[in-house]
């Protein structure tokens, strides 16, 4: 049983960050690089929300600062940062057994986390450290040609699109329907994550529906070169 309860919070976990990662590359896609643009628009705004993210309670910004240096739009700094100011879920039980030292706590570590995220990117360029280098859709040079046409982003994501997917069902898209329909009717179940109807149980059931209709809608170049080859692989 241990096991089994380990393999399933693993599943919980995995997909999340999947979720986290696929939005942030929908949105970014769907805003022609708005948002890359305004988080690289300066190395201390990236500590800033970075250690903000990390500074909320709850795993929910950790994971998505990891998914923001993945998609290169904070550096290793800003990501040292941020897990640094985090708590994770004992956030939780801080705020309900001390709320006021643990709100000076976590204001503590958000500041920590800033000043460790400069010094962090300080140390990395007198080191010489190699760190994780983007593959973002703003090197896709489909995406770059069209990145100023309006017409050609909502391409991607046309409505009309879903029907034509269906019926030309590509092997890729067969499979991430149905692991991601799998998931689907495993939280619906019961399963796996809350056994109740609570908040965290439709905010993933949210998440799986919201992403086959990404998935549903995706252009075959944004599903294999967006989806599969830079989230997945």
């Amino acid at each position: 049983m241990a096991i089994f309860n380990i393999l399933k919070h693993t599943v919980m976990v995995t997909f999340f960050v999947f979720v986290m990662m696929l939005l942030v590359d929908f949105f970014n896609v769907a805003t022609k690089g708005r948002i890359s643009d305004i988080m690289k628009g300066g190395r201390w705004r990236q500590y800033t929300l970075a250690s903000f993210l990390g500074a909320t309670p709850g795993c929910l910004g950790a994971f998505m600062n990891v998914t923001l240096y993945v998609h290169g739009m904070i550096s290793f700094g800003a990501i040292v940062g941020g897990m640094i100011a985090t708590s994770g879920d004992e956030s939780f039980v801080m705020l309900a057994q001390f709320p006021g030292t643990a709100l000076l706590l976590f204001g503590i570590l958000f500041v920590c986390g800033i000043i460790f995220a400069w010094l962090s990117d300080h140390a990395i360029k007198v080191l010489r450290i190699a760190t994780c280098e983007s593959c973002l859709e703003s090197e896709c040079e489909e995406y770059l040609a069209h990145k100023d046409e309006d017409e050609k982003i909502r391409e991607i994501f046309k409505f009309n699109n879903l029907s034509k997917n269906i019926r030309s069902l590509s092997f890729t898209r067969f499979l991430l329907f149905l692991l991601i329909g799998s998931f689907l009717l495993l939280v619906i179940l019961g399963i796996i994550g809350s056994t109740k109807w609570d908040w965290k149980r439709m905010t993933f059931v949210g998440l799986a529906l919201f992403s086959l209709y990404i998935i549903g809608l995706a252009s075959e170049h944004y599903l294999h070169a967006h989806i599969w080859e830079h989230i997945i692989k």
